[in-house]
C-alpha cells in the first residue's frame, strides 16, 4: 500500500441484506445509434432468455445478445412484467428499471 493513501473497506453485508440490495439480471449498453448490447447478469435472467427464444438468443459462454431498439424495448417490457431487474449504462448516467 503507498504511504499516506486511504485503505479502502469492503462493507460486510448479511444474507438479509443481500436480499434487499439491488442487482440487476440484465445490463444494456448502447453500441451506437442502431444496436444495443444486452449483458445477462444472473442465471434468474439467462433461464427467462431461454425459456422464451426458439433457439435462444444468448449462449451460456457469452451471456450477451445484440439487438436493435424495437426488440430491446420489447425484451425490457416482457422482462419487468416477470419482475427482472434491468440497468441501463448510458453515457452520462446509469438507469434502472
Amino acid at each position: 500500500m503507498i504511504k499516506g493513501a486511504a485503505k479502502v473497506h469492503e462493507p460486510a453485508v448479511s444474507d438479509e441484506q443481500a436480499e434487499t440490495l439491488w442487482w440487476p439480471d440484465f445490463r444494456v449498453v448502447a453500441l451506437d445509434n442502431a444496436r444495443w448490447q444486452v449483458k445477462l447478469l444472473s442465471a434468474k435472467a439467462c433461464d427467462w432468455v431461454r425459456r422464451r427464444t426458439e433457439p435462444p438468443l444468448a449462449s451460456d459462454a457469452g451471456k450477451l445478445m445484440i439487438t436493435e431498439l424495437a426488440s430491446l424495448n420489447l425484451l425490457i417490457c416482457s422482462a419487468r412484467e416477470s419482475g427482472l431487474k434491468i440497468e441501463y449504462v448510458g453515457p452520462h448516467q446509469v438507469v434502472r428499471f
